[in-house]
């Protein structure tokens, strides 16, 4: 409650105490612009923090990521170096133009008699090497860009002239063996 000054007219105190109550009412709008402006700093600070450690989180977890793919990655080149002897890199096809499949199996006629039963035409064999998962993933690299599905590619050109490349090997490799046990006769 406000007290009036002796000699201070009804006129006089009432205009100070209107000018007391703006200034009071100013003085809390002020208040509260500085109190929402330390609230929103605060705010900020907070969101900067947290993002700040989200971002260390994140650093974390890349880093975690990597050695984790590099784990994956030794543990498959320890898989193929393991790779039992005799292993055959195949390449199967059922009609001339359908897609040739790229696998390896220890037993290449057991692997295709496996194929067989769920494929509706007959598959065959047309090359089959020496290798293992390690040159089978080689050829999967090497043959992505035509690749059909899973370890299935089309027969393009490039994969095409790949096979007939290494018949081609196979074929003078057995010439040679033939032309050796000949002169033995």
């Amino acid at each position: 409650m406000k007290y009036k000054f002796g000699n201070e007219s009804d006129e006089e105190y009432a205009k100070r105490v209107e000018l007391d109550t703006n200034q009071i009412k100013q003085d809390k709008e002020e208040n509260k612009e500085t109190d929402l402006l330390k609230s929103q700093e605060k705010e900020e600070e907070i969101v900067t923090d947290l993002i700040k450690r989200l971002e260390k989180q994140a650093r974390t977890l890349d880093s975690l990521i990597l050695s984790a793919k590099g784990f994956i990655e030794n543990k498959k080149e320890a898989l193929w170096e393991d790779e039992p002897q005799g292993s055959k890199v195949y390449f199967i096809q059922g009609n001339r133009n359908d897609p040739i499949k790229i696998g390896t199996a220890n037993q290449v006629k057991e692997r295709v008699k496996t194929l067989q039963r769920t494929c509706p035409v007959k598959l065959e064999v047309i090359l089959s090497i020496d290798g293992g998962y390690s040159k089978e993933k080689k050829l999967h690299e090497q043959f992505k860009d035509i690749n059909s599905h899973n370890e299935w590619f089309y027969p393009k050109p490039p994969l095409v002239q790949y096979i007939l490349t290494e018949l081609k090997q196979q074929r003078d490799r057995l010439n040679q063996l033939i032309t050796e046990f000949e002169e033995l006769l």
